[in-house]
């Protein structure tokens, strides 16, 4: 997330047309930023990483300047993938539950009423078939409000395996506590410390915690505290993982495409937290699931390492899908 300086867009404004009062939003239109629909066939292979910047125009006089900036995702079907009935002809749309699940990513509010606001943030598309819905919505102290939104789509040939696997390239190390990544793994989401921070659903949901050496991977209840305290996530609210380092090849790792070759990898009874990552490693693991109290397994890949100023973490998944 960043909130940037406001400088010369009238070229750049896109992907929207203008609105009629005195509150107006726009994308901003560039090779790197997002400002229309767009489906994407990648995987399996690495999980698309898009970016939007979002121009909010409060100078007009009866604005009273900004007060909110609300950003909602809604995915469908549901964000996590499931294994399909046997034979696939089974299969009903009607007996996915939840149809849809709705993430907030982001809920701010302002101080000072600022008349501008230039927003660019950085995100993780779903992993799995289906569509995500992106609204940004802004209001203004005097009542009005604003949305822009756009649909990804996400097509996936192999939807009909046992196992969801995809690939995270995480951000560049830094030292501030807020580079930390919380990262779900049943669905592929890579989401920000301020995403996390006041949603316990989501909080919930975390099964990995990325420390800023971007070389640490931790459970969620295996840290003594997170950057926003303990107030914000309680420990009864976060969730069980587990690693055990293995033998495997990262030949032998893409061999394993069953349910039961995923959990047999997984010997002993496993550490909260991982140092000292070398490429090619392979962990087994398992996360709880808070409310049902059901495990699911799956490898963890090193792929790469941090390097230099431009290049994070990357890591391949390869996990149990649930029961439909």
């Amino acid at each position: 997330m960043r909130f940037l300086p406001i400088f010369l867009l009238a070229a750049a404004l896109a992907g929207c047309t203008k609105s009629h009062g005195p509150l107006t939003t726009y994308f901003v239109g560039a090779a790197r930023f997002v400002s229309g629909n767009r489906t994407s066939n990648s995987l399996p292979g690495a999980a698309d990483t898009l970016a939007a910047r979002l121009y909010v125009d409060a100078t007009d006089k009866g604005t009273q300047g900004l007060k909110r900036l609300y950003i909602t995702v809604d995915y469908s079907p549901r964000l996590q993938p499931f294994v399909y009935p046997t034979p696939i002809t089974n299969f009903r749309p009607s007996s996915v539950t939840p149809p849809s699940e709705q993430l907030v990513y982001m809920d701010s509010t302002f101080t000072g009423a600022p008349s501008e606001l230039l927003f660019t943030t950085v995100f993780g598309v779903r992993t799995s078939t289906g569509t995500e819905h992106w609204t940004f919505t802004a209001t203004d102290n005097a009542g009005n409000s604003s949305a822009r939104s756009f649909i990804l789509a996400q097509r996936r040939a192999d939807s009909a395996t046992v196992y969801n696997d995809y690939t995270l390239r995480l951000p560049v190390p830094a030292t501030s506590k807020t580079a930390r990544r919380f990262l779900d793994l049943k669905t592929g989401l890579a989401l920000p410390g301020f995403t996390v921070a006041s949603n316990p659903a989501q909080q919930a949901r975390t099964d990995i915690v990325v420390l800023p050496d971007g070389l640490t991977l931790a459970s969620p209840d295996g840290l003594a505290a997170m950057y926003f305290g303990s107030n914000k996530w309680p420990v009864s609210n976060r969730s069980s993982t587990r690693f055990v380092l293995t033998s495997l090849t990262p030949t032998a790792f893409t061999g394993i495409t069953d349910a039961v070759g995923l959990q047999q990898q997984f010997v002993g009874t496993g550490t909260a937290r991982i140092t000292g990552l070398l490429v090619d490693q392979v962990y087994a693991f398992y996360v709880t699931d808070n409310e049902k109290k059901a495990r699911s397994y799956g490898l963890l890949r090193i792929i790469a390492l941090p390097a230099g100023t431009t290049a994070g973490l990357q890591i391949e998944i390869r996990m149990q899908k649930p029961a439909l």
